[in-house]
């Protein structure tokens, strides 16, 4: 069995090259050259996901931010006073 990785090119020298395969793609050859036996595997793409997911959660965020901040410039903004004094109260506990 061969096994073609795309991400180890250049580690054997500028006379080992093979094309360019996109990220996340290896090819496996099984059995002798003859017999046409060349597979194609996906890799995860796991951590592009994360890193969307991640991306996403700090756009909403930002936009939570930039609304409370508006609001408080405005002098709209009411905060829960049973929040703030939980906060506070539990802050000093774990202090």
């Amino acid at each position: 069995m061969k096994i073609h990785d795309s991400g180890l090119q250049g580690l054997g020298g500028a006379g080992n090259s093979k094309p360019i395969r996109p990220a996340g793609q290896t090819r496996i050859e099984s059995g002798s050259p003859d017999d046409g036996g060349t597979d194609i595997v996906k890799l995860s793409s796991a951590s592009q996901l994360l890193a969307t997911a991640k991306a996403l959660g700090a756009t909403s965020r930002q936009t939570r931010i930039d609304s409370i901040a508006a609001q408080v410039r405005s002098g709209t903004y009411q905060a829960d006073l049973g929040q703030v004094s939980r906060a506070i109260v539990q802050g000093h506990l774990t202090n």
